[in-house]
């Protein structure tokens, strides 16, 4: 957004002009008042008193004017001015005075700050300062205002902060950073060849040259800095190396290694890449190519350089096989060298002590051995050591015992091992009996001691352990009591307990459901009732009992009262007994009349009515003892 001022300028004496004025010398800085007075539009508060003299004119923003004082003549144009202006920067060179005014038939001069004079209603300026404007209207009234036209040219600072300006074989990039005073301006990266490389205030490069740092800030002034990288990746030289040859009489040489300058380091390695010896000049005493590297102290670059140090033919020739390691498997190792070179002799040493004379030794003991080949022709010999390593360390096997109780009748048995892979298992049973099973766990059902062997696949050591498994399934005490019940009762009720402790009763009803627990229940109905005992092992023992709820009653339905003494009287018995209770009881024909009848039946009616025989046939009775009614048939055969 453009910095533009909009200003509306009142002319304030065209609205009082009941007041005695200032007189004003048309466009000049100093005014007298003849009289005071005050007057406020908006923002814009204008004050006066008599004989004040205006040294400074009204300012807001961009805008500078002078109170639109009438004239001489008494004349003053009537009317609004509104004036709008942007304010000049690195991007806006030049601008539009925009004036617009509802005085009428306007017509516009202008002074600009060099003295230009125009007459343009917007005319276009580039320079800063206040700009004069005279407006006169189409009787010759005229309004006089100062204008002032800003301009913001600020340089932003544009700083390079970083510490290295210089490549080399350690640093192979260098991260560049700019500061500036802008933080809200935009920042970039170049090259020498203007090609941008970043939009921030970081650049990461890795070739020398120029960069610039280019700041541009929001009134689009630009300021750069830039730096200058250089490259230091010159590798140091090497001027000369020297190897040489070993013999029988010469066992080591002196290497030689120079380089062309005093700061450089040195570093020889031998030929299977190791470091040796410190500075240019060690010695050696292996035949083989050494490599010598010249490091420059400045700037981390390496050169280097390989010579070869030479065997004398004299030298006997020697290959020693790789041994293997002692195990428990392996109990013994052959050591193995041979010769291409005629006529040497080979000797084996352990130590100081000499074990064999020949290419080819057994031996059973760790540690480093060593092997002489000497050629007793040319009295040269060649000689070497090699490792025998020994791995006889046992696994170790941890286990936890085992318990087969009722709830548990099988359990798992597992095995931990130190090493915890590569082991071969094999369990052995309470009875001797070797399972094929090689893993870590086992599932038994089986008490016992059980073994367990784990050997190492890599060294053919081993451990063994034993588990014990016990099992206790041993059953809980029951005890259940069935309090007496009378035959006329109709609930029962039944205790159990039991010694075992921690135990759990639950009781089972005759259709084979739980219906209770704790140590004593009612039941009203007649059936097989269980008691079940539950150990704290799982294990469980049963006591069942029959109970009896109700009257339990067979009634005759034939009698036979033919005077042999069998079957005569009509005797009724509940529960295999005749009731000490009274029990009243009615006979009826197959016509619903009474035939019988007693309030204290004494069990010794035998098919009469009131002394009258009564015929053969069907008859009914109805039996009433405590609060049981019964209806039963009856037939009297004789």
């Amino acid at each position: 957004m453009k910095n533009r001022s909009i200003f509306v300028v009142f002319f304030l004496f065209g609205l009082f002009t009941t007041h005695e004025l200032c007189g004003q010398s048309v466009l000049e800085r100093e005014v007298i008042c003849s009289t005071g007075d005050e007057f406020s539009v908006g923002e814009i508060s204008l004050s006066w008193t008599l004989g004040e003299v205006m040294a400074d004119n009204l300012a807001s923003g961009n805008i500078v004017f002078v109170h639109g004082f009438q004239q001489s003549n008494n004349c003053v144009a009537d009317g609004l001015v509104s004036v709008e202006v942007d304010t000049l920067d690195c991007l806006t060179t030049e601008t539009s005075i925009f004036i617009s005014t509802s005085i009428e038939s306007p017509v516009f001069t202008w002074i600009f700050p060099g003295g230009a004079i125009s007459n343009e209603a917007q005319p276009i300026v580039n320079q800063p300062g206040i700009y004069k404007l005279n407006i006169k209207d189409g009787s010759g009234c005229r309004r006089d205002t100062l204008i002032q036209v800003n301009q913001n040219i600020v340089i932003p600072e544009a700083n390079i902060v970083n510490l290295l300006d210089t490549l080399t074989c350690i640093t192979p990039e260098i991260v560049l950073v700019g500061d500036t005073d802008q933080p809200n301006g935009s920042t970039s990266w170049s090259n020498a060849t203007a090609n941008i490389l970043s939009l921030t205030n970081e650049v990461a490069i890795s070739v020398p040259g120029v960069y610039t740092f280019t700041v541009t800030g929001s009134n689009g002034c630009s300021n750069g800095a830039n730096v200058q990288i250089y490259i230091d990746t010159l590798s140091p030289m090497v001027t000369s190396v020297m190897g040489g040859t070993l013999d029988c009489q010469v066992d080591s040489i002196q290497l030689q290694g120079l380089s062309a300058s005093n700061d450089d380091s040195f570093q020889w390695f031998d030929p299977q890449g190791f470091p040796i010896g410190v500075g240019s000049h060690p010695f050696v005493s292996q035949a083989g190519t050494y490599n010598f590297v010249v490091t420059n102290t400045h700037n981390g670059c390496t050169s280097n350089a390989l010579v070869e140090v030479e065997a004398s033919n004299d030298i006997p020739d020697l290959q020693v096989s790789s041994p293997g390691k002692i195990t428990c498997d392996q109990k013994e190792v052959i050591l193995s060298a041979s010769s291409t070179t005629p006529g040497v002799v080979a000797i084996w040493s352990y130590g100081s002590v000499v074990i064999d004379s020949s290419f080819q030794s057994t031996v059973n003991q760790p540690g480093y051995y060593k092997i002489l080949v000497y050629n007793p022709q040319t009295l040269c010999d060649q000689q070497a050591s090699v490792l025998i390593e020994e791995d006889i360390t046992p696994p170790l096997l941890t286990a936890d015992d085992g318990l087969l109780d009722c709830t548990h009748p099988e359990v798992v048995l597992e095995v931990n091992s130190i090493p915890e892979d590569g082991l071969i298992y094999y369990w052995v049973d309470p009875s001797g009996v070797v399972l094929n099973e090689n893993g870590p766990d086992i599932q038994i059902s089986q008490p016992g001691t059980w073994r367990v062997e784990g050997i190492n696949s890599e060294n053919g050591c081993r451990d063994t352990i034993s588990i014990e498994v016990t099992q206790d399934i041993s059953l809980p005490h029951v005890d259940l009591e069935v309090a007496p019940v009378d035959c006329f009762d109709q609930i029962a009720s039944l205790s159990g307990y039991s010694t075992t402790p921690n135990t759990q009763l639950q009781w089972i009803g005759p259709d084979g459901s739980i219906i209770g627990s704790g140590e004593s229940i009612t039941v009203n109905t007649s059936g097989e009732y269980t008691l079940k005992v539950i150990g704290e092992d799982g294990c469980s023992a049963n006591q069942s009992a029959q109970v009896q709820v109700g009257v339990e009653h067979q009634l005759p339905n034939v009698i036979t009262p033919n005077g042999d003494g069998k079957n005569d009287q009509l005797i009724l018995e509940f529960c295999g007994a005749i009731p000490s209770d009274p029990l009243s009881l009615v006979v009826f024909n197959r016509w619903g009349q009474i035939v019988f009848e007693s309030d204290q039946y004494d069990h010794s009616w035998g098919g009469d009515n009131n002394g009258s025989i009564l015929p053969d046939g069907s008859y009914y009775y109805v039996v009433k003892v405590h609060d049981l009614i019964i209806k039963e048939s009856l037939s009297i055969l004789r």
